[in-house]
């Protein structure tokens, strides 16, 4: 009736899998071979319910299905025996590890597939396929360890099943630790929006059969490993060398670290929150460094970056040239295109030009760079680049690096926009700066941004031509 129960009313029984299994395991052992066979039919539906309820159990129900497996009185209790194998190594990851646990596992299976009815060899090699294939070598040298210690303890299942069910027994004599093996390691990774999964051995499980393995649960593993440290408060001291490690891991990985995209942004993030403000630059050049990585795969998780950007917070200079750098790589990376984000992000920059107060003017270089890469984008906002632009052009307070940067930036967004409306402003200036050129490598850069100018303009630059070439001729 258990029985029934289990297999008719699977999401009603779930909550009460693992009481169901702990009352009935202790008896399969106990009862008659008709009770033990009903038993182990109870746990192979259990399994299939829920399997990462039985994990803690494995052990004490890997060794009554061994000493089931071993009972020639009784072939409905053995075929039980197979259908509970081969669920709790479908659904609970009991997987490799009884083939090192109990060596002579595979030739039980074996033996019932030559010499059992159709039905149960059908179900032996059922088993064979859920439990996997073992490393010939590992099962090898399992073998060799399980023979000489059968030898010495009376050769038998029986034996076997004795010393794995009695573990402090078979502590005090040696066996656990040279051929039963370590017991499974149990590792559960939490996540918010997916399933628990569950480590048995060297497979991985969730609650549903599903097993990982190879290069992606490695990666997947290791990924959760440094997100759990990002995330601890109590781990802040550590949480720059977790950034480091992650960000190193993604660049190898390409398109295969996509999936953990939308979880690393808010870590990050949430790692920068917590460290002092003079590290903040560190985070943001990671975060920099990710999205040069990833390039479009990351434009979904783009939205708390552009956050970062507010042209009204004051930061330090080193904090203002990490955040322009970021610019920097969300444009090269969305090839200039950010969207509705432009709006955000030039008033940020404007904002840096305007508080850049040192002599060498190093941040407002690099800003000038990001608005040249920015350049496609700017239809609509010239209003509020080109002004402090063209107030850039003035060698009393520029240095030179810096005014052939700035020329540099008008004649990129010149081609790339229309600018008739600030044609007049930015010609005045320039010919004002052809005046004052102490370098002819300035001149020849002032007469390139004429020139870019003359071409867009055409008939319209003709006002300008008298006085252009009056001051050609002075110099």
């Amino acid at each position: 009736l258990l029985m029934v129960l289990v297999r008719s009313a699977e999401s009603w029984v779930r909550p009460y899998v693992g009481d169901i299994f702990r009352t009935i395991l202790p008896r399969i052992d106990d009862g008659s071979p008709q009770l033990a066979s009903k038993l182990l039919d109870t746990v192979a539906a259990l399994a299939r319910v829920g399997g990462s309820e039985l994990v803690p159990h494995l052990d004490k129900l890997l060794a009554s299905i061994m000493h089931a497996l071993s009972d020639q009185s009784s072939a409905p209790k053995r075929m039980s025996a197979l259908k509970a194998l081969n669920n709790c190594a479908s659904h609970c990851g009991l997987v490799i590890s009884p083939y090192i646990k109990y060596p002579q596992l595979f030739t039980i299976l074996a033996d019932l597939v030559k010499t059992e009815s159709s039905d149960v060899s059908l179900e032996a090699i059922r088993a064979i396929g859920a439990l996997g294939a073992i490393d010939p070598h590992q099962y090898k040298a399992a073998s060799s360890k399980g023979s000489s210690a059968g030898s010495s303890a009376g050769g038998t299942v029986a034996t076997t099943d004795k010393a794995a069910l009695s573990g402090k027994k078979g502590a005090k004599r040696g066996k656990r630790g040279r051929h039963a093996g370590p017991p499974p390691n149990v590792m559960t990774v939490l996540s918010s929006d997916e399933h628990r999964d569950t480590l048995v051995g060297d497979i991985v499980t969730d609650s549903y059969g599903r097993e990982f393995s190879g290069e992606k649960y490695y990666i997947r593993v290791s990924i959760e490993a440094i997100l759990n440290i990002l995330n601890d408060p109590a781990e802040t001291l550590a949480h720059q060398q977790a950034a480091q490690s992650l960000i190193s891991m993604l660049g190898p990985l390409q398109t295969n670290g996509a999936p953990f995209l939308g979880r690393i942004v808010p870590a990050v993030l949430r790692a920068m929150e917590m460290a002092p403000p003079s590290q903040a630059d560190f985070y943001v050049e990671k975060l920099g460094r990710l999205v040069c990585v990833s390039r479009q795969l990351i434009r979904p998780y783009l939205e708390p970056l552009f956050e970062l950007f507010d042209s009204e917070a004051p930061g330090t200079e080193r904090l203002q040239s990490a955040l322009v750098g970021l610019v920097e790589v969300l444009a090269e990376a969305l090839s200039g295109d950010l969207g509705s984000h432009i709006s955000t992000v030039l008033p940020f920059l404007v904002s840096v030009i305007d508080r850049d107060t040192n002599e060498s003017r190093q941040v407002t270089d690099r800003t000038l760079h990001a608005l040249r890469i920015l350049s496609p984008s700017l239809e609509g906002y010239l209003f509020l680049v080109m002004p402090r632009l063209v107030s850039l052009l003035d060698l009393t307070i520029t240095p030179i690096n810096v005014t052939e940067s700035t020329l540099g930036c008008i004649s990129s967004i010149v081609t790339s926009v229309n600018c008739n409306s600030f044609a007049s402003r930015i010609i005045l200036k320039l010919i004002q700066l052809l005046q004052c050129s102490p370098t002819h490598q300035l001149q020849t850069l002032v007469i390139d941004t004429l020139c870019t100018l003359m071409e867009q303009l055409q008939d319209e630059f003709t006002l300008f031509m008298p006085m252009i070439s009056s001051t050609m001729k002075k110099r």
